[in-house]
C-alpha cells in the first residue's frame, strides 16, 4: 500500500476525534474549569428509558418477582399514590423483592429517578424527573422523613 494511503488511514481516527469534540457537550467536558462534579454526573446520566432497558426491564417487562409490569396502570396505581419521592427512595434502597438500585449498584440516584419517572409515567403518572443530583438528594431526604413518620404511626 502506498505511503499516502497509510497516512489517510491514520487521519481517519484523528478527524473523527476532532469532529466528536466539536459538539457543545464535548467542549464543556474538555474544559476542566467548566466541569464540576455535578455537571459531570449530569453529562453522563442515563435516561429513564436507558436505565429501564438495561436494568429494570429484567423484572418489570414480565412481572417476575411480583414487579409491577411496565405500562400496567392497575399494578402501578397504588404505588403512584405513594408519591414520586417515595418510589425513588424505595427503588434506591430496595423494596420487597427488588434489590437496591434494581440490582445494579452503578446506577446513580439521578438515573434511578429518571427510570422511576419513565416507568410510572408509562402507567399514567405525570411525574417530572429532577434535573440535578442536588434535587434528587432533597427529594430523597423528604421521602425518607415521610417514610419514617409513617412507620412511627404504623401506616407504612
Amino acid at each position: 500500500m502506498p505511503v499516502m494511503a497509510w497516512r489517510k488511514l491514520l487521519l481517519v481516527p484523528v478527524i473523527g476525534l476532532l469532529t466528536a469534540c466539536s459538539d457543545p457537550v464535548s467542549q464543556v467536558a474538555a474544559d476542566p474549569e467548566v466541569v464540576t462534579a455535578a455537571a459531570a454526573v449530569q453529562l453522563r446520566a442515563r435516561s429513564g428509558e436507558m436505565v429501564y432497558q438495561h436494568v429494570c426491564m429484567a423484572c418489570h417487562a414480565t412481572g417476575v418477582n411480583e414487579a409491577p409490569k411496565f405500562g400496567d396502570r392497575a399494578a402501578w396505581a397504588e404505588l403512584i399514590e405513594e408519591g414520586y419521592g417515595i418510589l425513588v427512595y424505595e427503588s434506591i434502597k430496595g423494596e420487597g423483592m427488588m434489590p437496591p438500585r434494581g440490582g445494579d449498584p452503578s446506577v446513580t440516584d439521578l438515573e434511578m429517578a429518571n427510570a422511576v419517572a419513565y416507568m410510572v409515567n408509562a402507567a399514567g403518572a405525570d411525574f417530572v424527573a429532577p434535573t440535578t443530583e442536588q434535587e434528587v438528594q432533597l427529594m430523597l431526604q423528604k421521602a425518607g422523613q415521610e417514610i419514617h413518620e409513617h412507620e412511627d404511626d404504623g401506616t407504612h
